[in-house]
């Protein structure tokens, strides 16, 4: 199954790149070995495509929840726990309704 192009959080539509030689760039610009970027400020979702199938399901709802935090408004200081979660739940709701190809591509079988 194909990841999903593009996803849209709440306003906003987050390309999604599979590209290895960006995942390399993004590397060696952040000196780690992530596998994935969710860069807010250019919209983007970054998801290495050398990792198996399933790491990459993973790794993409990592940066999906990434981009819902970044719609919601983050974290602030002193925020509690049920805050911070009631923030991010409304967001997440909307995000799987409105994308039901990244739902369908976060419960393939690999």
């Amino acid at each position: 199954m194909l990841m999903p192009s593009s996803i849209q959080v709440g306003p906003f539509r987050f390309t999604v790149n599979g590209s290895a030689d960006a995942v390399v760039r993004a590397r060696t610009h952040a000196r780690d070995q992530r596998m994935g970027e969710c860069d807010s400020r250019m919209l983007a979702i970054l998801v290495d495509p050398t990792t198996p199938f399933q790491q990459q399901q993973d790794t993409l709802l990592h940066e999906v929840l990434h981009a819902c935090w970044y719609v919601s408004g983050g974290y602030e200081k002193d925020m509690d726990e049920d805050t911070a979660v009631g923030r991010q739940t409304s967001i997440i709701l909307d995000t799987l309704r409105r994308n039901p190809d990244l739902v369908a591509y976060l419960l393939a079988e690999g």
